[in-house]
C-alpha cells in the first residue's frame, strides 16, 4: 500500500493547525472564565463583599464568563491567526523537505513567531482597543509575548504531531484544558487576593 503523498500530508498539516487554533481560542476562553468564577468566589463568598449582594455575585459568575470568553476568542483570532499561519507554513516546509519527524523543528523559530505575535498584539489588538498605545518592541513586551506564545506553540506542535491518532489528540486536548483550568484558577485567586488586600481595588 502506498504511503501518503506530500500533498496529502501538507493538507493534513494545515488542517491540524487550523483545528489546534480553534482549540487555543476555547482554551483561552476557558482560562478566563475559570479566573472570573474563582475571583468572585473568593472575593464575594469567602471574604464577603459588602459592595454587592450575593445574588449579584452569582449573576456575575453566570453572565461574565461567556461574555468575556467571546471577547477573548476574538482577541485570540486577532493576535494568533498570523503566527499560527506562519507555524503551519514552516511545519509544512519542514515536513516536505525532511519528513514528518521534522515538524518539531518549528520550535526552533519560536523567537521569530513571538515577534509576529507581538506585532499582531501591539499593532492590531491595541489599535482596536487603545489607539494611543505606545508601540515598541521592548524586552519586557517581548518576554511577556514569549510567555504566552510558548504554550500555544507547544500545544499546536503536539496536536499536529498526533496526526490521525485521535486518541492521542484527545489526551493532548484534555491535558491542555486541565492546564487552562489550573492557570485560570491561580490567576483568579491572585486577583482576588489583591482585592482582599486592597479593598479599593476591584477586578470587575
Amino acid at each position: 500500500m502506498a504511503g501518503p503523498t506530500l500533498s496529502t500530508m501538507s493538507g493534513a498539516m494545515y488542517a491540524a493547525y487550523a483545528r489546534s487554533f480553534a482549540w487555543l481560542a476555547l482554551l483561552a476562553a476557558t482560562a478566563v472564565g475559570v479566573g472570573i468564577v474563582t475571583n468572585v468566589v473568593f472575593v464575594d463568598f469567602v471574604r464577603g463583599n459588602t459592595g454587592r449582594t450575593r445574588e449579584s455575585a452569582i449573576e456575575m459568575m453566570v453572565l461574565l464568563p461567556p461574555i468575556l470568553g467571546l471577547l477573548v476568542i476574538v482577541g485570540v483570532l486577532i493576535v494568533y491567526a498570523l503566527p499560527q499561519c506562519f507555524q503551519a507554513v514552516m511545519s509544512d516546509a519542514l515536513v516536505c523537505r525532511f519528513g514528518i519527524q521534522a515538524q518539531a523543528g518549528v520550535l526552533l523559530v519560536l523567537p521569530i513567531t513571538a515577534v509576529i505575535t507581538w506585532y499582531c498584539y501591539d499593532y492590531l489588538m491595541q489599535l482596536a482597543f487603545d489607539p494611543d498605545w505606545q508601540h515598541a518592541l521592548t524586552t519586557d513586551h517581548y518576554l511577556a509575548t514569549l510567555r504566552f506564545q510558548v504554550p500555544a506553540t507547544l500545544f499546536s506542535v503536539a496536536y499536529a504531531a498526533a496526526g490521525s491518532k485521535r486518541a492521542f489528540q484527545k489526551r493532548i486536548i484534555f491535558l491542555a484544558f486541565v492546564a487552562a483550568i489550573v492557570v485560570g484558577g491561580v490567576e483568579g485567586y491572585r486577583m482576588a487576593y489583591r482585592v482582599i488586600e486592597e479593598p479599593s481595588l476591584s477586578a470587575y
